[in-house]
């Protein structure tokens, strides 16, 4: 008998693992097919509003992103999913745009360099009398950004001050709120 619920065991634990598989195949096919469709939704909804986008983060059931108008100089930050859109705009004409924006999923917190982005290496945020210190660029890296957009657990339009320093930690710039 003990023999017997070997050779039963040995032929079920292979039914097994490549159902287990076959399973994880199809969900993470139809995670993809998710996403898939949520970026071709966003696409669409960009060429309507007329904008370009400079950077995307999706997320499993969202997206956020950062994007420039085409006709107005304007620059902004987007949450974006099928059931809701929330947004900011911005006129980008200073040395630092900040782009606050309280969404549904998440707060974020979007500044675009527009002086010296090459040269910034971090920036200082005052938010609510409190000092945070963000990586831009690093030393080591021959290239550079001129945008930065991430979510936050703050209200971002709490920020006081955006100052800007160089890889001296000289500072660069600085934005006054």
């Amino acid at each position: 008998m003990c023999i017997k619920m070997k050779k039963e065991l040995f032929l079920i634990i292979p039914v097994l693992i490549v159902s287990f598989a076959t399973t994880a195949i199809v969900l993470g096919y139809e995670n993809k097919s998710d996403k898939d469709e949520l970026l071709q939704h966003y696409e669409g909804y960009m060429n309507k509003q007329h904008t370009e986008s400079i950077e995307i983060h999706p997320e499993e059931d969202y997206l956020y992103s950062m994007y420039q108008t085409q006709d107005d100089n304007k620059i902004g930050v987007l949450e974006y999913s099928l059931n809701n859109t929330s947004s900011n705009e911005i006129a980008n004409n200073e040395d630092i745009v900040l782009i606050p924006l309280n969404g549904e999923q998440n707060n974020y917190m979007g500044i675009k360099f527009n002086k010296s982005a090459s040269d910034i290496k971090h920036i200082e945020i005052t938010v609510n009398n409190e000092v945070q210190e963000y990586i831009i660029n690093q030393e080591e890296d021959n290239s550079y950004t001129d945008t930065f957009l991430i979510p936050v657990d703050f209200d971002p339009n709490n920020i006081s001050k955006i100052v800007t320093f160089d890889k001296k930690s000289n500072q660069v710039t600085s934005l006054d709120r």
